[in-house]
C-alpha cells in the first residue's frame, strides 16, 4: 500500500484543537489509523473513515500525529509525520456588561436564544465558554446574578469577551 500526505492545522475552535487532513489517491474502502506521538511511542488516539480527524484532547505543547490505512488486513505505512504546537490554552472569558439575560428554547432552529434582561453580573466574572449562546453570550454561573425581579432561569448569559 502506499504512504500518505498528512496536513495537521490548528482547528479555530473555542477549545485548541489539531485538524488533521490527508489524502486519499487510493480510492474508497479505506479505514484510517489515526496514530499521535508521545517521547518515542506512537499510540493509536482514533480511526475515520474520511480524510479528516479533530484531536479535540491536546493541550500546550508539540503534537504530532500519522496516519496509516487499512483495508481488510493490510496496513500502509505510516504517512509523513506531522506536527502543531499549541502556545497557550485559550484565556478565560470574563464578562464585560453587567446586563444578566434568560435564554429560551428556539425549537424551529434547536438551540437557544437570548430572551430577557432577569439581572445584573459583576465585569469580571468568569464565563463558561463552553456554553455559548449567540454571538458574544455566554453562561455565567446563577450565584453570580444580580436578580431584579422574580424570574430565576436555570440559564442565565451574558456578554462576555
Amino acid at each position: 500500500m502506499k504512504r500518505y500526505l498528512l496536513l495537521a492545522l490548528l482547528a479555530g475552535t473555542a477549545h485548541a484543537q489539531v485538524q488533521l487532513s490527508w489524502l486519499d489517491s487510493n480510492g474508497t474502502g479505506m479505514t484510517w489509523r489515526i496514530e499521535k506521538q508521545s517521547g518515542s511511542t506512537w499510540t493509536q488516539i482514533g480511526t475515520a473513515t474520511a480524510t479528516t480527524y479533530t484531536d479535540p484532547t491536546t493541550t500546550p505543547g508539540d503534537h504530532c500525529y500519522r496516519v496509516k490505512a487499512v483495508k481488510g488486513s493490510k496496513e500502509s505505512n505510516p504517512s509523513n509525520t506531522a506536527c502543531k504546537t499549541i502556545d497557550l490554552i485559550p484565556p478565560v472569558l470574563r464578562v464585560v456588561d453587567n446586563v444578566a439575560m434568560s435564554v429560551k428554547p428556539d425549537y424551529e432552529s434547536l438551540s437557544f436564544v437570548v430572551s430577557q434582561e432577569v439581572g445584573r453580573v459583576a465585569v469580571g466574572t468568569e464565563c463558561d465558554r463552553t456554553r455559548a449562546v449567540g454571538d458574544g453570550w455566554y453562561a455565567v454561573p446563577r450565584e453570580a446574578v444580580q436578580w431584579t425581579g422574580s424570574n430565576r432561569p436555570a440559564n442565565v448569559v451574558a456578554r462576555c469577551g
